[in-house]
């Protein structure tokens, strides 16, 4: 039976939490707004923009779950890309990401 690695969480976090997490892993999920060489522009569920610094090509898609390491409060670099359908809900992600971070629930989702 496998056992699930967290070893090396990468909490789920919109650009707003970001600033928290400056040297750690994280997951962000949100809308490209660009790409300009190997710099792709994320805007967050609650309307912010990262620069995500990409490891590899941007896949041509329009919502898209980046797990990387906080730069600063603006910037990621890419780890691992993933495509999300067009029906993605983004303002329900947006609303997970503050109940996760919230004290009342903050034990359940972050190390």
């Amino acid at each position: 039976m496998a056992t699930l690695d967290c070893s090396n969480p990468a909490p789920r976090v919109n650009a707003q939490q970001l600033s928290q997490f400056v040297g750690k892993r994280v997951t962000l999920v949100g809308r490209i707004e660009g790409v300009e060489g190997n710099t792709l522009q994320l805007r967050t569920p609650d309307n912010g923009v990262i620069a995500v610094q990409l490891q590899n090509m941007a896949p041509q898609v329009s919502l898209l779950e980046v797990q990387g390491l906080v730069n600063s409060p603006t910037s990621v670099t890419e780890e691992t890309l993933t495509p999300l359908s067009d029906n993605f809900d983004l303002a329900n992600y947006g609303e997970l990401c503050k109940l996760a971070h919230s004290p009342q629930f903050r034990h359940m989702f972050l190390p």
